[in-house]
């Protein structure tokens, strides 16, 4: 069956989403994938970059009286999905906040959804520190309680894949359209109006679905992943500590740092973003099998220094790739990319 990848996000999250998109495009699997992106006010110059992606890019029609934040818009309108960006016989959906790690994962939900037109990732996984979950209160807010003896497994609307033909995108779609402009019973009902309906749609409508495995869609405000030992991977944070499949980078600190466990026990600081060569500012560089050593956050006075005036005699003004030093002494250089992978590697190495 042919598929597609869809995804969008506002000009404010658009970093994200080129995260997402080089993640895809740096597999072999996914250089010719088609790309499906909903513009939520992109500029001319994000536009531009993502046709050269080969990217369809559309721009979502609001058809309701509601006025709603463009993230909101965005998230409700995704149940219209093949009417936007027809052609395909399956879709898969990821949020600008996910990057695929393994194609696995890609390839997981697609089967699902050939065989049972929508798979789903459950919003449930034994390291989640997660007691409330907004598909299933507030489906109960806006579309009544469950009935008897249904099964109540939460579902997250980030990431999931539906054939063009599902019953689900127009189930879907009359459960928005029958409470969007009712007035909000909570300051965050209309962001997680998505969400419950989707979920409505499989415990009220009873529609079948697949369910492919928590580490597909792993949620990283919920639970702390594991990282490999030369920290390249981020792993399932229970055994056997298989990589995971998509990366959701949900919750409001999307940059922030972490020290995680490796297997054996060691301690790696990294992000939860797409670290690889193809996302690195022009003009840097990183050896061939080394690590992309990406904290460029942790030091918001970097920038790009003049290599020619640095005082330092062994400094090799030769190479052409960018120097950084730090604003407040521009004398002074920072260590580079693959001296940052080494000085990593040594401390991990550390008993």
């Amino acid at each position: 069956m042919s598929f597609a990848i869809v995804s969008g996000a506002t000009s404010e999250f658009f970093d994200f989403l080129v995260q997402l998109i080089h993640s895809i495009r740096d597999k072999p699997q996914g250089r010719i994938v088609p790309l499906c992106i909903f513009d939520m006010g992109f500029s001319d110059v994000q536009r531009d970059w993502l046709l050269v992606q080969g990217a369809v890019v559309r721009k979502p029609a609001w058809p309701y009286q509601r006025k709603l934040a463009l993230p909101e818009q965005l998230a409700l309108e995704r149940c219209k999905t093949p009417d936007y960006f027809p052609g395909h016989d399956l879709y898969l959906y990821i949020d600008a906040d996910s990057w695929v790690q393994s194609c696995d994962a890609v390839e997981g939900f697609c089967a699902g959804a050939a065989d049972y037109e929508f798979c789903v990732a459950p919003e449930r996984h034994p390291s989640y520190a997660l007691t409330h979950y907004w598909g299933i209160e507030f489906g109960k807010a806006w579309f009544g309680p469950l009935a008897p003896g249904t099964l109540e497994i939460p579902v997250n609307a980030g990431v999931f894949a539906g054939r063009a033909d599902a019953r689900h995108w127009q189930a879907w779609h009359r459960r928005i359209a029958d409470v969007v402009e009712q007035p909000p019973m909570h300051r965050a009902a209309h962001f997680a109006l998505d969400q419950a309906a989707l979920n409505a749609v499989f415990d009220r409508d009873r529609l079948p679905c697949a369910y492919t495995l928590e580490k597909n869609n792993f949620l990283c405000n919920h639970g702390r992943p594991k990282i490999s030992e030369d920290g390249t991977l981020l792993l399932d944070p229970y055994p056997p500590y298989q990589p995971l499949g998509i990366v959701h980078n949900a919750g409001n600190e999307k940059k922030r740092l972490e020290a995680l466990q490796t297997p054996s026990g060691s301690f790696l600081t990294r992000g939860f973003t797409y670290v690889a060569p193809s996302v690195l500012p022009a003009g840097d560089y990183v050896s061939p099998g080394l690590t992309v050593i990406f904290l460029d956050q942790c030091f918001p006075n970097m920038a790009i220094g003049n290599i020619e005036a640095a005082p330092w005699p062994y400094v090799r003004r030769g190479i052409k790739h960018n120097w950084y030093c730090d604003k407040r002494d521009p004398l002074t250089g920072f260590i580079n990319r693959d001296e940052a992978h080494i000085s990593l590697q040594y401390c991990a190495s550390l008993p």
